[in-house]
């Protein structure tokens, strides 16, 4: 792109994330290990075209299959589990350089149901809410397949639906691969 051309936000991938918990919860004497391996398609497309100070915003669709592994004060021998459900939210992809639009750092939300087969003692299985916060770098690795590596923080619970939520809370880091659908709008 030329000096006076603004940038524009137009690129849609498609993807793939996995990531792997560091920690379970925030606090140093948790009293629940959760450890879980996430399995993420990303869809992403533009909200708007439009770049303004370098930053672009993106509608982000996550549907998510997960394998965990999970032990309390009640259960003392690690107890398998997974997870299934489907995320929603915005990216926002914030440009290095006015010259291209697939070199950038990523800070995104989502939100949304999923089901959980099995928890410590804490939170009730069933429906839950998996919500994430991630921050990342996104590079291009050739034309048309970019890698992002990342980390979050994800919690999951009821909303107070079920007793007990106390919620299970995680910090992530991984590595997402996706390819752009739309090459030619670079």
């Amino acid at each position: 792109m030329g000096q006076n051309q603004p940038l524009t936000n137009t690129h849609k991938y498609v993807g793939l994330t996995i990531e792997r918990s560091l920690k379970s919860g925030y606090k140093l004497d948790q009293d629940y290990d959760y450890h879980a391996t996430l399995f993420e398609l990303n869809y992403e497309k533009p909200i708007s075209s439009i770049v303004k100070n370098n930053i672009a915003v993106n509608l982000l669709i996550q549907p998510q299959f997960n394998w965990a592994t999970y032990r309390d004060w009640k259960v003392e021998q690690y107890q398998d589990t997974w997870e299934a459900g489907i995320n929603a939210g915005v990216v926002f992809h914030a440009y290095l350089d006015e010259s291209s639009t697939r070199t950038y750092i990523t800070i995104s939300g989502s939100s949304g149901p999923h089901f959980i087969d099995d928890t410590p003692v804490r939170q009730a299985s069933g429906f839950i809410f998996c919500n994430n916060i991630r921050f990342g770098f996104h590079y291009p690795i050739t034309r048309n397949f970019n890698a992002e590596v990342r980390m979050g923080i994800r919690h999951l619970s009821n909303a107070g639906l079920v007793m007990p939520n106390y919620g299970i809370d995680n910090i992530f880091v991984g590595l997402k691969l996706d390819i752009l659908m739309n090459p030619e709008s670079e």
